[in-house]
């Protein structure tokens, strides 16, 4: 091959143009044929050499050793995709014939289908990043939601039921809004109204619970940020504290029925424009509810800030 041919190929692996030593380093190995003039000599000097012993078999020096880009590449920190060119090189040195004795056609078309691997390979690299960024980004659900149906399994019945319509027949109406801050943690915030003989309303106590919810943004999960007994500690804090007039025994069942609620199931989610699906398996791995939601704008969600300072005023001047 020419130092032009050579040159090319240089760049089209390292990216950049090679160094003086670097041509020096691969004219003197022999990867490419030196200009006319230093080719005549050479030619003058074999001649000669023929002359003087025509029976001597001249030996290549360029077969002895012969160096090829990989080398200058693995000198300057290859990276990933330049490694697997390397590779690529060393497996074509390792052939009967070396490049540099291939006929000027073949060794064209070695360089051109080395230069095409780098290229697949950068294109391949960059692909799979974009995949990565893209499934990350895609399951982003910061922002403030607001529940649309919750859906739990009967097992009694054995088919799926409503909770808000179960609301709806006791002539109540139950508003949940899921907020998710920056750090991807949770708060949900919810109130009943009861309109069945007077207005009436009811807010929680977990209202009040601090944040204990978190989203697995890549794999798509809602987990618990708290462990078992710092959120039973929560948990009883609260309800002994917001139901003081309620006996002992009964706090200990509502107690242990939150903990679980929140324990023994796993949740996932699946977003799909605004609409977002929380669903809760059981220990079995069996989907026992399906929560969706709706995303708020701006307005809205401040809205909904108003309408539950205003259930927490009226749940507080009941009586």
């Amino acid at each position: 091959m020419t130092k032009e041919e050579w040159i090319e190929f240089y760049k089209s692996v390292n990216g950049r143009e090679p160094s003086q030593e670097e041509i020096d380093a691969a004219q003197a190995s022999g990867v490419f044929s030196p200009d006319e003039q230093q080719a005549n000599s050479n030619q003058q000097a074999q001649a000669s050499q023929t002359e003087v012993n025509p029976n001597a078999v001249q030996a290549d020096p360029r077969s002895e050793n012969m160096a090829h880009p990989q080398a200058q590449v693995q000198a300057a920190d290859l990276t990933s995709s330049q490694a697997f060119a390397g590779q690529m090189q060393a497996g074509i040195s390792g052939m009967q014939t070396p490049v540099n004795q291939l006929p000027k056609k073949k060794t064209k078309l070695v360089w051109k289908i080395l230069a095409l691997v780098v290229i697949v390979v950068l294109i391949l690299g960059a692909g799979g990043g974009g995949f990565t960024w893209w499934h990350y980004k895609s399951g982003d659900i910061r922002g403030t939601w607001e529940m649309t149906e919750s859906l739990y399994y009967n097992k009694k019945k054995k088919k799926w039921e409503s909770r808000l319509k179960d609301y709806t027949k006791l002539n109540e109406v139950y508003t949940e809004v899921m907020t998710i801050d920056k750090d991807n943690q949770i708060k949900n915030t919810s109130f009943t109204v009861m309109t069945s003989e007077y207005d009436y309303t009811f807010v929680p106590f977990s209202n009040k619970y601090r944040s204990f919810r978190r989203v697995d943004q890549w794999n798509r999960k809602i987990e618990t940020s708290m462990s078992k007994s710092d959120y039973r500690k929560m948990v009883s804090k609260t309800a002994y504290k917001e139901l003081s007039h309620t006996s002992k025994s009964d706090i200990e069942d509502l107690i242990k029925s939150d903990v679980n609620s929140v324990y023994d199931y796993q949740e996932s989610y699946q977003i799909k424009e605004n609409k977002l699906t929380i669903s809760r398996k059981d220990k079995k791995g069996k989907v026992v509810s399906k929560i969706t939601y709706k995303k708020l704008s701006k307005s809205q969600a401040n809205q909904r800030k108003e309408d539950f300072k205003k259930a927490e005023y009226d749940s507080e001047h009941n009586y």
